[in-house]
């Protein structure tokens, strides 16, 4: 299939459509045809010297609980993992002494 036929076969955009990409040339000091750029819409930077809704100790506490809780949710997952494996495995080999004895 040559490099072009399957832009053909998607509806609308084929020789008869009314859909044409339009062409566009862009001389050396123009960067976009965009009518809006990211900085045009992008929100205001926060400043860090305005007034904040925290504290920077309560800033500080906060990122120590989440690290604690962090802490503490990947050692019960990794518990919980292994335990897991654990369980599979003895009822693999209940499971496979079951068939052969039977």
């Amino acid at each position: 299939m040559p490099a072009r036929t399957w832009f053909r076969l998607i509806p609308g955009k084929g020789k008869d459509s009314t859909h044409r990409k339009r062409d566009v040339k862009m001389t050396k000091t123009q960067t976009s045809t965009a009518p809006n750029t990211m900085s045009d819409n992008a929100a205001p930077v926060a400043n860090p010297t305005s007034d904040s809704a925290f504290e920077p100790a309560e800033v500080k506490q906060f990122i120590a609980a989440d690290t604690e809780a962090g802490t503490h949710i990947t050692q019960m997952l990794s518990v919980l993992f292994l335990y897991t494996v654990l369980v599979m495995g003895l009822s693999t080999l209940i499971t496979i002494y079951w068939v052969r004895s039977s």
